[in-house]
């Protein structure tokens, strides 16, 4: 894999509990860490429901290889400047099976106003 084309740095988030001060126990996600990722698109639909187009685009990122990556992760990815884009991890394949890199198919939920610009 050649380290110029992972060209995003992202946040691999996982859930973990929480409890707030009233003892209420909730979920939240932290940062497990920053890696560099490539992110393409492969594929979108949209729909539109309750008077808001929802998108489901779904992309793959690429990342070095890391034992602790599982399904239930999601990359945060913050544009310099704008705004934070979401990719929940669905599955992971090691394309080599060489542990150097995760091919990780991971799905994007963009939910807008109608008429929105």
């Amino acid at each position: 894999m050649r380290a110029g084309l992972l060209n995003r740095l992202v946040h691999l988030q996982q859930i973990s509990s929480i409890v707030d001060s009233d003892g209420f126990t909730g979920e939240t996600w932290t940062d497990l860490a920053t890696v560099w990722a490539q992110i393409n698109p492969i594929g979108a639909t949209e729909r539109f429901e309750a008077a808001q187009t929802q998108e489901k685009i779904t992309h793959q990122a690429t990342i070095r290889w890391r034992g602790d990556v599982t399904p239930k992760m999601r990359f945060l990815y913050v544009f310099p400047g704008t705004t934070q884009r979401i990719f929940l991890i669905h599955s992971i394949l090691d394309p080599n099976e060489d542990h150097t890199e995760y091919n990780c198919l991971c799905e994007e939920y963009v939910v807008s106003q109608v008429g929105a610009a």
